[in-house]
């Protein structure tokens, strides 16, 4: 039997609450909450964390043996003159 996930984000006043489950045979819960940070850049910091948060819980992780990663980064714009 394939194994089934479910992901809900909640968007809260202050950050997020993900609430996860898996269907298999243990029905992990997984609950974790993002604080945004109260600076300049905390709404994309907060989003950042969520967006990690979800690569992790689907299994998508970082390797320097990998051909290709996914990044999730903050950029800065440049100014038009």
């Amino acid at each position: 039997m394939e194994n089934k996930w479910q992901l809900e984000i909640e968007s809260v006043s202050n950050g997020y609450i993900i609430k996860g489950q898996s269907t298999d045979l243990d029905r992990v819960n997984v609950v974790e909450v993002i604080i945004k940070p109260e600076t300049e850049e905390g709404d994309l910091e907060a989003m950042q964390e969520l967006l990690y948060k979800i690569k992790e819980y689907f299994g998508v992780y970082h390797s320097k043996h990998n051909k290709k990663n996914l990044e999730i980064n903050i950029v800065e714009n440049k100014e038009k003159r």
